[in-house]
C-alpha cells in the first residue's frame, strides 16, 4: 500500500492481483480493514483476485471482510478490473484513457 500512495496519494481505487493469497495474519487483516475504510472514505475501495480460501475465511471469520466487501473479492477467471471501472470516477478517467483513479 506504501507503494501506492507514493505514486498517488489520491488513488481511491485500488485493486490487488496475486497469483494467490494463501494466508493473512492478525496483522494483515487489521491493515487491510484499515486501508479499505481509507479508501471507502475518499469514494473508492479495496480489491482483491485470487484469495485463497483459507485467506477469504480468514478475513469472513475475523469481520475483516464486512469492511472490505464481499463484493470486492474477484476470483481467478474474473476480471476485475472489467467489474470495477464502472465504480470509476468518470471525471477522473473520463473514457478509460486516463488510469490515475485505478
Amino acid at each position: 500500500m506504501q507503494g501506492t500512495d507514493e505514486n498517488n496519494s489520491k488513488k481511491k481505487h485500488v485493486p490487488i492481483q496475486e497469483s494467490g493469497i494463501n494466508m493473512i495474519d492478525l496483522a494483515g487483516g487489521e491493515m487491510l480493514k484499515h486501508e479499505a475504510m481509507r479508501r471507502q472514505s475518499m469514494g473508492g475501495g479495496l480489491y482483491f483476485r485470487r484469495l485463497k480460501e483459507r485467506a477469504v475465511e480468514f478475513l469472513d471469520h475475523g469481520g475483516y471482510l464486512s469492511v472490505i466487501g464481499k463484493n470486492n473479492l474477484f476470483p481467478a477467471e474474473k476480471n476485475a478490473i472489467e467489474e470495477i471501472y464502472p465504480r470509476l470516477d468518470s471525471e477522473i478517467c473520463g473514457n478509460g484513457e486516463k488510469r490515475s483513479d485505478v
